[in-house]
């Protein structure tokens, strides 16, 4: 027991020596070169300066959707599409897809879409029609209502899926006359003296449920539906460059520490 605490003992000195060692060695090096530290810190302080110019308060909205035709993945690869235009800030051609003046597509930071576990939408190939979520990133005082209807109306305006709705419907007409028809003729033979009453009345009863059915899927006429907007989260530019300015000054320490050791070690080599 008196050998392991011994040991511990020594581990713990071993272990402070050495950190302050590390210590000594940064201070000695920030004496000795200073002019590196005022280096590093005019640059870091020129891009925290373009940072500042560059960051401006936001508005993080999540805007829920419900879809019935094709795959999640679809509309993974044509919202994508639209983030790839904001990211190149390509906002001619975004505002004539989504009908929006230029003015109003600017301010537009980023558009992403995600699964309900937060993975990319357009990296999803599962089956499942679940909901998935655009992620909306705008400036402050921009008309999200606006934004959100235009994308809306661009996922809902889609040839191919709306000629499925269409065909879809075609079909769920020819299927409640066959279930009517159907109905009529059960109808017709429940009668008291029927031997098999108990079996027709348990058919005409699967008949009205697999008619509920389809009453229920044929009123989705769309070929994606809006759920609702999330409220929005405003996202200030003081709260941004304080993460931010942490994140640098993190940096700027390490950077001072390698760079101060190295002319240390390289000037002892020497």
């Amino acid at each position: 027991m008196e050998s392991e605490n011994t040991t511990l003992s020594r581990f713990i000195r071993q272990t402070i020596e050495f950190y302050k060692k590390i210590f000594l060695s940064f201070f000695k090096g920030l004496k000795k070169y200073w002019y590196i530290s005022l280096l590093l810190l005019v640059v870091c302080g020129v891009v925290f300066a373009f940072k500042y110019k560059e960051t401006n308060t936001y508005s993080d909205v999540k805007i829920g959707y419900a879809f019935n035709c094709f795959n999640k993945k679809y509309y993974g690869d044509i919202l994508f599409d639209l983030d790839r235009l904001v990211a190149s800030r390509n906002y001619k051609k975004l505002g004539n897809l989504l009908n929006l003046k230029d003015k109003t597509v600017s301010n537009i930071l980023s558009l992403e879409a995600r699964n309900i576990v937060n993975s990319k939408l357009h990296e999803d190939f599962t089956e499942d029609k679940i909901p998935f979520y655009v992620h909306l990133k705008v400036l402050e005082d921009t008309n999200i209502t606006k934004i959100q209807e235009a994308i809306t109306l661009y996922l809902q305006q889609d040839y191919f899926s709306n000629k499925q709705i269409l065909n879809r419907q075609q079909n769920y007409l020819a299927e409640f006359k066959k279930l009517d028809e159907e109905l009529i003729t059960i109808n017709k033979l429940i009668k008291p003296e029927a031997t098999d009453l108990m079996a027709l009345i348990q058919l005409k009863s699967e008949k009205l449920s697999e008619k509920n059915r389809l009453a229920i899927d044929a009123r989705f006429k769309e070929n994606i539906n809006l759920l609702r907007q999330f409220e929005s989260l405003e996202v200030s530019k003081k709260s941004q460059l304080i993460s931010y300015g942490v994140k640098l000054g993190f940096l700027y320490v390490l950077l001072v520490f390698v760079f101060t050791s190295f002319m240390l070690w390289y000037k002892d080599e020497n």
